[in-house]
């Protein structure tokens, strides 16, 4: 990039003077035109090129013949003709060459391999072109300016020479077919991604203002100076826009990718652009606002905007990036600046060419390059988080002809669970009346029940005769099921029958039908109730669980006595079966029975069901649970999760609240999990401040532990103790910035925050830099910007790099913090809160026999009463 720079520029220096000594600004337009339609053909040669050899090979290629061909003209007698041929032969290497190089290094590199490397590389573009116009600058003090030319040839050979002895990319030749196939492909995938339409709109605007910006310069400096004069201005001017670049790109750049990130940097060209262009108009065209607009494009287009457009482009898909750059950077950059060249025609053929006028342009263009500019940051966090996790939609299924014979069909089948599924289908595209009666007579009774469910419907009556046959079927779920139907159309004989069947489930059912126009006091005091509660053993448990199931189905409150008297049940088969009742029937008498049951693994999401259809009362004696030191910890373990299915303002104030002063960790860490499950699921807003003190406390743990932990994970002990302190001290690490990533994900509800950090953890190094970039770009909104939260992006993007733990840790700036050795890390670590991370510390300890550890251990011991049943004095005894 140096060497190509410094060329160019020397033969642009040659080539501008050259061109308006002799043809003068008139005819620049024509040169614009003209210029944009050679290199039209010229790229579709140099796309035929790289398909055949590859980018590198291709590269190379186009270097030599660009310095062939530019040494060429340095031959050439000083006319009109030759320095217009040499005007657009410079602008096709121009081109050509530099838009090669970056699609070749854009290949080669991760984002954060570009984001660390291409503004270094762009920083010696500038110094190359800084050397370039220096050089021309004190060249043209003793030769001519067509000696300029065989300079730049020399300098194009070079990194020819460069390239063709790297062996280590190797690139697959693309046939013709290939490249149509893809061309298909892209067309499809293009369509309706705003964010390529944007970046493609930036590089549009950035070339028509570039050129307008061009024009600006090249007219006034035509009218102050001669050929001579021009030349020197030229070079110059070159070297000092050169240093001015060479300037951004090494101090500015990495100053600008910090405090505004790549989102800003890609903003601040345009606005400078749209400034110019307003002081052109304002002051008519004055050389010194000309001057500094033209300034702020060269010096910054090849050294910051350029970085930020390759990183803007890295998140994109590599056969995206690879068949939409490549023309829109070739042919439609030509287009555009064909388009601009006819309108600059056009105006001096009219005679309205003037820089104000010229300026008027480069504002409108400016602006709307500003405003796509703005309006990228969320389109960019989209595409990174495309880039992280992939995610195909899947499409809607539409019940065609065709489909609805392969469902008809799929009900004669033998397979239970394929007819099932037909059956489903249909219900769901409203088309039951499909389903035919003699479905009633399958062998399998989830199909009978499936099927009956579907058909017992107002207005039909086929199902009927063959659901009365059921009552006799030896199953008794079947019996059941036909009983429930029936018994729905007040069909008494079917009453009847379930109250003399022998099987105590369907009796259940019998007994709950029987009582449909009784009152509560009635049902409770009703002698077949009475005797199906007092049932005992397998009857009592069939008994107890069709009941409720009867119960819950219809939601009948007036049953809600006898669940209370079930709910003194031991079988947790019934319980399960009361939990899912009340959900239908929800009653504040149960809240006290459903918040005892949290502490049991079983139906504990159906109690949480429950409690949120209790409400209110519900809500109200969970935050006291919480609240509550002598709720027992299994319990209160689970109450945040609970809280958190209310999904609603106030829950998420309860679990606020609660986290501010909550001591115990694992339920901090439930009270946090929970505030983000409402924050996501149901888009309630959780106080940021809250969660920004959250996201910063987890991340300073995370750094503390890993800072006290390296001693133990350089030694290289494998005893048991050892083994275990390093599992544990990972883990408590691997928490602390698990957590941090639950605290931004309630931050940020609507972004991928848990996907980015399976991919910020995860081996992929392409998806570890997007998910890279993407914290860094969304920690960049002003909420992060608060004095207190300074540090959180550097800590976020750091845990991500692939760092060994000191240097991880020098780059935090608390490497200071790091033990000096393995007996103070040991040290600190037992006096840990974490009673179970000490107490793994102090065994360590003790089988280390340094007497310090062990006085220290046993002064820990006397202080922390929770260490007497660990008995480690006792082990300190037993190591010896």
């Amino acid at each position: 990039m140096l060497s190509i720079l410094a060329g160019f520029t020397m033969s642009e220096t040659a080539r501008d003077s050259l061109f308006l000594g002799t043809n003068g600004a008139g005819q620049l337009a024509i040169a614009y035109l003209l210029l944009a339609g050679v290199a039209v053909i010229a790229l579709a040669l140099n796309a035929w090129l790289v398909r055949r050899l590859g980018r590198r090979v291709a590269l190379a290629v186009t270097l030599i013949a660009a310095a062939i061909g530019t040494s060429a003209f340095a031959g050439m007698p000083r006319d009109p003709t030759a320095a217009f041929g040499l005007y657009l032969w410079s602008g096709l290497i121009g081109t050509i060459v530099v838009v090669q190089f970056w699609l070749f290094a854009g290949t080669r590199f991760t984002s954060a391999e570009a984001k660390r490397l291409f503004g270094p590389i762009a920083a010696l573009g500038a110094v190359g072109t800084l050397i370039g116009a220096g050089a021309a600058w004190l060249l043209l003090h003793v030769l001519e300016i067509e000696h300029l030319l065989v300079i730049a040839a020399a300098l194009y050979v070079l990194p020819a020479v460069v390239l063709a002895l790297d062996r280590e990319t190797v690139e697959p030749r693309v046939h013709l077919g290939q490249v149509k196939r893809r061309q298909s492909e892209l067309v499809a995938g293009i369509r309706g991604n705003r964010y390529v339409v944007s970046l493609a709109t930036l590089t549009i605007c950035a070339t028509a203002a570039a050129l307008l910006a061009d024009y600006l310069l090249k007219s006034a400096a035509a009218a102050a100076f001669d050929t001579e004069g021009l030349a020197q201005f030229i070079a110059r001017y070159n070297g000092t826009v050169a240093g001015l670049s060479l300037l951004f790109q090494v101090v500015g750049a990495a100053w600008l990718a910090r405090k505004v990130g790549v989102l800003g940097m890609s903003l601040l060209l345009p606005v400078l652009m749209l400034g110019g262009g307003i002081a052109c108009v304002l002051t008519g065209g004055a050389f010194l606002a000309v001057g500094l607009t033209k300034g702020a494009d060269a010096s910054l287009r090849y050294s910051v905007n350029r970085v930020a457009n390759e990183l803007l482009w890295m998140p994109v898909a590599d056969n995206v990036r690879a068949g939409v750059r490549e023309p829109l950077e070739s042919v439609v950059m030509r287009v555009v600046q064909a388009l601009t060249a006819a309108l600059l025609l056009l105006l001096v053929t009219l005679g309205h060419a003037s820089l104000p006028v010229v300026g008027a342009i480069l504002c409108g263009i400016a602006l709307v390059w500003t405003v796509t500019a703005a309006r990228l940051r969320q389109k960019y966090l989209g595409q990174l988080e495309r880039s992280v996790s992939r995610h195909t939609p899947r499409p809607e299924i539409q019940l065609d002809v065709n489909s609805l014979d392969a469902v008809v069909e799929a009900l004669s089948s033998d397979d239970a669970r394929r007819v099932i599924a037909a059956i489903n289908v249909l219900v769901a595209r409203r088309r039951p009346k499909l389903l035919p009666a003699l479905l009633l007579r399958h062998e399998s009774v989830d199909v009978v029940a499936a099927a009956l469910s579907a058909m017992a419907t107002p207005g039909r009556t086929d199902w009927i005769p063959r659901t009365q046959r059921l009552l006799n079927a030896p199953d008794p779920r079947a019996r059941t099921i036909a009983l429930r139907a029936l018994a729905q159309i007040d069909d008494e004989t079917a009453i009847v029958a379930g109250l003399c069947d022998d099987d105590p489930g369907v009796v259940a059912h019998g007994v709950f039908w029987s009582l449909k126009r009784a009152s509560a006091a009635e049902i409770l005091a009703n002698p077949a109730v009475t005797t199906l509660i007092a049932e005992t053993g397998s009857r009592g448990v069939s008994a107890h669980g069709q009941l409720l199931e009867a119960i819950r189905a219809e939601g009948d409150p007036r049953w809600v006595e006898v669940m209370l008297e079930l709910a003194r049940s031991p079988d947790d088969n019934t319980i399960e079966r009361l939990v899912l009742a009340i959900q239908q029937i929800p009653d504040p008498r149960f809240v006290s029975f459903l918040i005892g049951r949290l502490g049991t693994r079983a139906s504990r999401p159906g109690t949480r069901l429950a409690l949120r259809a209790i409400g209110q009362p519900a809500l109200i004696a969970l935050e006291d649970a919480l609240q509550r030191a002598d709720t027992p910890a299994r319990v209160r373990l689970h109450v945040p999760s609970t809280i958190a299915v209310f999904g609603s303002s106030q829950a998420a104030a309860v679990l606020g609240k609660q986290l501010v002063r909550e001591p115990a960790g694992p339920v901090r860490y439930r009270l946090l999990r929970a505030l983000s499950q409402l924050a996501v699921r149901a888009e309630i807003a959780v106080d940021p401040a809250l969660l920004l003190a959250e996201l910063q406390a987890h991340l300073h743990e995370y750094t503390r532990l890993l800072a006290v932990a390296v001693p133990l994970f350089e030694d290289d002990d494998m005893s048991e103790s050892a083994v275990l302190l390093r599992g544990i001290v990972q883990d408590k690490i691997s928490q602390a910035l698990d957590r941090a990533f639950i605290a931004l994900q309630a931050l940020h509800p609507d972004e991928p925050i848990r996907a980015v950090e399976r991919a910020v953890q995860g081996d992929d190094a392409r998806a570890r830099a997007h998910g890279m970039e993407f914290l860094d770009t969304l920690t960049r909104s002003p909420t992060y910007g608060r004095l207190e939260m300074e540090g959180v992006r550097e800590r976020l993007l750091i845990v991500g790099e692939d760092l060994g733990h000191r240097e991880r840790l020098t780059r935090l700036g608390i490497s200071a913090d790091i033990p000096a050795t393995l007996a103070e890390a040991v040290g600190r670590l037992a006096h840990e809160e974490d009673t179970l991370l000490a107490a793994f510390a102090g065994y360590h300890a003790l089988e280390l026999k340094l007497p310090t550890l062990e006085i220290a251990i046993a002064e820990i011991e006397r202080r922390r009463p929770l260490f007497a049943p660990l008995g480690l004095v006792h082990a300190s005894t037993r190591v010896r």
